[in-house]
Order: C-alpha cells, then structure tokens, then sequence
C-alpha cells in the first residue's frame, strides 16, 4: 500500500507543476505516463481492501488512465496561451499589440493601424 501513496504523491506534484508551466510538453509527457503507470500499478496490484474486479477498482483504473490522458490533451489546449495563474499577460506590449492588429481583418483598421500592420508584415518578411 506504501508504494500506491508515493506513485500518487509523485504524479500529484507532477501535475501541480504542469499546471505552473502549462506549455511545457515535456513535463505533460512525463505528468500523462505517470499517470498511466499508475493506473497499471492498480490494475496489478489493488490498493487495500479494494477487490481486484470490482466496480471500485475499474473505477480507479479509469480515473487514472483518464487523468494521464488528459494531461496530454491539455498541454494542446493550453499551448497558445500566455495567461499567467494571476489572470496577467506574459506577453510584451508589442506582442500584445501584434496579436491584436492581427486578428483585425485590414478593412476594420483605421489607417494609421493599416500603415503600422503593413510595416510588421513588412519587416517580418526581411
């Protein structure tokens, strides 16, 4: 029963790190395959007093399998996001200003926005 709490003591820390650095791959790979080892550890080897077949222990398969997967989903998810856990932008004004003339289609700019869009596309094609 010992090494079922320290596989999921470690795949909790895993995952409380992903959630930090949200668009690190590597370590959704690694917080995903922990996962899914530890689901394989409870298909082997039962947590005490839960039965091996019963609806208990498929449940908890499930619910580790699920969780390793989607780990992995989530970093596609959250890969373009530069939102911090404080609700604040990590992107520069620049960036920000960027992202913004770009999802503007040209005929909803003004021209001094129109003049500035060409000038980035411009300068992004030196």
């Amino acid at each position: 029963m010992g090494t079922f709490w320290i596989w999921l003591a470690i795949c909790g820390l895993l995952t409380f790190f992903y959630f930090k650095q949200k668009w690190n791959v590597l370590l959704a790979i690694i917080t995903a395959i922990s996962y899914i080892g530890l689901s394989i550890y409870v298909l082997n080897y039962p947590p005490t007093n839960v039965v091996s077949g019963t609806i208990l222990h498929q449940i908890l398969i499930l619910i580790f399998a699920g969780a390793g997967i989607s780990m992995f989903i989530m970093w596609f998810r959250n890969r373009d996001r530069f939102i911090d856990e404080n609700g604040k932008s990590e992107l520069t004004e620049e960036q920000q200003e960027e992202r913004r003339l770009a999802s503007k289609s040209p005929m909803q700019m003004s021209e001094n926005e129109y003049k500035a869009y060409l000038r980035s596309r411009r300068q992004r094609v030196r």
